[in-house]
């Protein structure tokens, strides 16, 4: 580009090069797609030198020059742009949504994998009838095994069959044992409206805190950690009395 002289009319000045870059966009679309983007950013650099080169004579030129000067120097830019959209590949992104909702529904329902603090109860999750959480029709068991930061109760087991809702007093009314194992930041309430607890075995807790009724048999603990229980039993028998509370 040639150097403007100050006696010069601008306008007529920057006309052949405006007119060069006016001739490289109308021909921009013919250009091979490997080079394209190449080519815009050529043609961006000669606008913005023009437009470099209208500052510079503000205090040398009319400011009606300067302003028609301007408008045709943004005029170019804004059809760069335009033929930049239409143009220049846009990069590729590929989601699997699907995937990504199915596998963040998958660990928000296991709380096993929960890996927030447990000591908050915002994070305790209430546990849902499932593997963890078993009646043994055969020996009269309630279990409650390998959860973690979560909150159970009695009351989310199934409807109690007809012996367990017989009055305490009658003879067809069963007492059922509850088992509590590999729990960890759980709280656990066994006091239930209905059922009749037998003997209550505690083994591998870690910072739990558990509620029991009174109840007709014992509480047994075993391999305990951090953990409080009330309750009144018959007896208690405990394999490491000085971690435990009560």
């Amino acid at each position: 580009m040639k150097k403007i002289n100050p006696e010069n009319d601008l306008q007529s000045s920057i006309a052949p090069e405006r007119r060069d870059i006016e001739r490289c966009l109308e021909g921009l679309s013919r250009v091979p797609k490997d080079k394209v983007l190449d080519r815009v950013n050529e043609l961006n650099q000669r606008i913005n030198g023009l437009q470099n080169l209208v500052k510079e004579q503000i205090p040398t030129q009319p400011s009606s020059i300067i302003r028609v000067c301007t408008l045709e120097v943004r005029a170019l830019a804004d059809q760069l742009n335009v033929l930049r959209a239409q143009l220049v590949p846009k990069p590729k992104f590929r989601f699997k949504a699907r995937a990504m909702l199915t596998s963040n529904a998958s660990s928000s329902a296991n709380p096993s994998s929960n890996t927030t603090e447990p000591d908050s109860p915002s994070n305790l999750t209430v546990a849902k009838t499932d593997s963890s959480m078993a009646v043994d029709d055969t020996s009269s068991r309630l279990v409650f095994n390998g959860q973690t930061d979560t909150h159970l109760s009695i009351d989310l087991y199934p409807t109690p069959s007809p012996m367990d809702i017989s009055p305490p007093s009658s003879p067809l009314r069963s007492v059922r044992d509850v088992h509590l194992t590999h729990l960890t930041g759980c709280t656990v309430n066994l006091i239930p409206g209905s059922i009749s607890l037998g003997n209550i075995y505690v083994k591998n807790l870690k910072r739990c805190l558990v509620v029991v009724p009174p109840i007709t048999g014992n509480i047994l603990l075993h391999g305990c950690v951090g953990s409080t229980l009330f309750g009144a039993c018959h007896e208690v028998n405990e394999s490491r009395k000085r971690q435990r509370r009560y």
